[in-house]
């Protein structure tokens, strides 16, 4: 154990003043490494000129470094504060976009009817809709007809999002005023069409396209007209003495702001009692599993072969839930909407 020493040093007022000595386990490990660098073996013996000098130079360059030292943490914390403040901003940003999308995927469900059966004269509806984001591009609807004719619009525009979404919106909004605004004697699955087609061609960008089908059931009649642009074709399932039937209605149009004069065409197919109708978007074939495999047409045709006869909503369960069993945790990667439609009696 070191013993205290009594060194006497000159004080600035000429006084004489007493201070303990200290030895080299008491320094600093930087400034007694200096010291030893030096050739300083005792600490407390008065160092020669030169030596002290040149301990002076090094203390001095060890403040600048520390100074610069401080410099360098105060711009990084000035800098961390900064970025703690944009992400902070992007934060608040990013929840107030997801509450607007969120918002505006409320308004865009209220585009399709309710998942409740929809009952018309001759024909019985349930439906299935599921955006793949926020807000999606599909929807749907149905328009009851004087005749007891039953009118079924659905579409799918390009993508999904804020831009498809508003494209949705608008598109509905012109099939309600096609339909209220035309005589319903010379309403026209096609005419419907090129309506909705200079409304798309005027609103939509370059990017914007839409696929639509319009459907006109007669039950009086017993028949269906149909129209497409660019959209899937329904099917019809027919029950046969020993099988069901498989049908397609066929038809060709192109797609919804392409062209903004085009011109479309009809077809017509002739219902029976107890037929059962689908109309569908594209998400239900583009319905991937974990291994990248679409449902596909294939799963989609032998699901309707082997559908119960049963009311549309019970219809439309099941085949939710055959998607459900495909896609597994799987997130749909495009919007998903269907109806189900069961014929009466003729």
């Amino acid at each position: 154990m070191n013993t205290p020493q009594i060194v006497r040093v000159e004080s600035h007022d000429d006084e004489l003043a007493e201070v303990d000595g200290v030895d080299d386990s008491d320094a600093h490990p930087a400034i007694a490494q200096q010291l030893r660098r030096l050739g300083v073996t005792d600490v407390n013996a008065p160092p020669d000129a030169q030596t002290w000098n040149r301990m002076l130079a090094w203390m001095a360059d060890q403040i600048d470094r520390m100074a610069g030292e401080r410099r360098r943490l105060r711009l990084s914390i000035d800098v961390e504060s900064e970025l703690c403040d944009l992400v902070a901003s992007e934060r608040r940003a990013r929840q107030a976009l997801e509450t607007a999308l969120d918002d505006a995927g409320e308004v865009q469900r209220s585009f399709v009817p309710p998942a409740t059966t929809i009952e018309r004269p001759f024909l019985q509806l349930a439906a299935a809709f599921e955006p793949a984001a926020s807000c999606g591009g599909d929807w749907w609807s149905v328009y009851p007809l004087p005749g007891d004719r039953t009118m079924i619009a659905i579409a799918d525009v390009t993508g999904h999002g804020v831009a498809p979404a508003m494209l949705t919106g608008v598109a509905r909004g012109a099939c309600d005023m096609i339909v209220r605004a035309t005589d319903p004697d010379r309403l026209t699955c096609a005419g419907v069409l090129a309506e909705l087609n200079r409304v798309v061609c005027e609103t939509g960008t370059d990017r914007l396209r839409m696929t639509c089908s319009v459907s006109i059931v007669d039950p009086r009649r017993g028949a269906m007209r149909f129209a497409t642009a660019g959209h899937t074709l329904p099917y019809v399932v027919r029950r046969q003495p020993t099988k069901k039937q498989l049908l397609q209605v066929v038809g060709t149009g192109t797609t919804l702001g392409d062209a903004p004069e085009a011109t479309f065409n009809e077809a017509s197919v002739r219902l029976h009692s107890d037929d059962l109708l689908l109309w569908y978007t594209d998400g239900i074939l583009a319905c991937e599993n974990d291994r990248g495999e679409e449902f596909g047409e294939k799963r989609l045709r032998q699901l309707l072969r082997g559908l119960d006869v049963a009311p549309p909503a019970a219809l439309r369960d099941q085949l939710w839930s055959a998607l459900e069993r495909h896609r597994g945790a799987r997130a749909p990667a495009d919007d998903i909407a269907f109806v189900f439609a069961r014929t009466g009696a003729i």
